[in-house]
């Protein structure tokens, strides 16, 4: 189109030379020529375009002791690339969320909160970091109205931190702890949380029951906290350790949930409950012949859990009339440790894996996944491509 423009604008200013070179029907014709021409070139700057940030940890074959923020990138011609040196953080990053153009990361090593403005061009000033206490290893986090709310797996709380201005810690929620956990006899244990979502402006928090040895022991739990009257509740797990959620808002008051089982991840056994939060009861319940510890729903319903150890897989379910019905199975790769599911709006999964250091994708269009190495520990991917 440029060129013909280009060619358009010459015949018209240069009238002169268009009389005796060329009529306006020779132009067109000219035109049409050499938009026919294959042996002639456009040339073009090759692009790439950022699908989605990677979390990665210090662990195994990195060359430094600190975590990072890196890229997962598809360029012009189709291929993709990680790059980790978007940015570079102390210690051992672990979970992140994209909330407009700041993407804030939580740090187990450093107790801390990171945001990165991602639009910023000032490398000096472009993110903040926020200390939330001591001893606490935040774990996981969700982010509702400019609010973050963090589980510490240690000290068996949730904190609560405004994300506005220079960010700041509101208010800190203890977990139930004791006999109000339902120990088994001669037991004592402690409610250690993992994963979080907010639903309804109440938080459901996955509560693992350990004891002092931090060995999983008996049912796990959720804890219900009330934002508007600051009530906790528990709900009984049939399993135990949950270890993530998935919430999507086209199941708008179901919860679903990943337990991995007391003797994870030898027993190659997980279970897969979903909640309705309305009524907080479990609807239904399936069992999952491998170790699965991540969990996701894609664009279209679907929910996908991976599994690993013995072998990285890939399991679609779907669920209607309140049942949950296996669709497929994928091999991903050999033993490892998936640590993140992601689907885009084009229907495109991403699988971090924290074992093989690699990020395994593949497209709609695809029937295998591609990975992409990645020299550190890939604990999160974060999409930018999702609405």
């Amino acid at each position: 189109m440029k060129l013909k423009n280009e060619i358009l604008r010459k015949c018209t200013t240069s009238v002169l030379s268009i009389a005796i070179a060329l009529s306006i029907t020779g132009c067109s014709q000219l035109i049409d020529l050499l938009e026919n021409d294959d042996d002639i070139e456009n040339p073009s700057s090759e692009t790439e375009t950022v699908n989605a940030y990677v979390i990665g940890a210090p662990w195994g074959m990195g060359e430094t002791p600190n975590g990072y923020v890196g890229t997962l990138s598809t360029s012009s011609t189709g291929d993709s690339v990680v790059n980790k040196t978007y940015f570079e953080i102390s210690k051992t990053a672990n979970k992140a969320k994209l909330d407009d153009d700041f993407l804030y990361v939580l740090h187990s090593g450093s107790n801390s909160l990171y945001r990165i403005d991602t639009q910023a061009t000032d490398e000096e000033n472009r993110s903040k970091e926020l200390s939330l206490g001591t001893n606490l290893s935040p774990w996981g986090f969700v982010i509702n109205n400019e609010t973050a709310y963090i589980t510490n797996n240690t000290a068996h709380s949730v904190t609560e931190v405004s994300l506005s201005g220079d960010m700041s810690v509101v208010r800190t929620f203890d977990l139930p702890s004791g006999s109000d956990l339902t120990p088994p006899e001669g037991e004592v244990t402690y409610a250690y949380p993992q994963d979080i979502e907010i639903i309804d402006n109440k938080l459901y928090v996955a509560l693992t029951n350990q004891n002092s040895s931090r060995f999983p022991v008996g049912p796990g739990k959720l804890a219900i906290i009330d934002l508007d009257t600051n009530e906790t509740s528990l709900l009984d797990l049939t399993y135990s350790n949950p270890a993530s959620f998935a919430y999507s808002d086209l199941y708008p008051t179901l919860l679903f949930v990943i337990e991995t089982g007391t003797v994870w991840p030898a027993d190659n056994l997980a279970k897969l409950e979903v909640i309705d939060t309305e009524t907080n009861e479990i609807i239904t319940e399936e069992m999952i012949e491998s170790d699965s510890s991540v969990i996701e729903i894609g664009p279209e319903g679907t929910i996908y859990v991976a599994s690993g150890y013995g072998r990285v897989d890939l399991y679609k379910y779907t669920f209607e009339n309140n049942l949950l019905s296996s669709s497929d199975i994928f091999n991903i790769d050999s033993f490892g440790n998936p640590t993140d599911i992601e689907i885009d709006d084009e229907g495109t999964i991403y699988v971090s894996d924290s074992s093989n250091h690699k990020v395994f994708v593949k497209r709609q269009s695809e029937s295998a996944f591609s990975s992409y190495i990645v020299n550190d520990a890939p604990m999160d991917i974060v999409l930018t491509t999702i609405d």
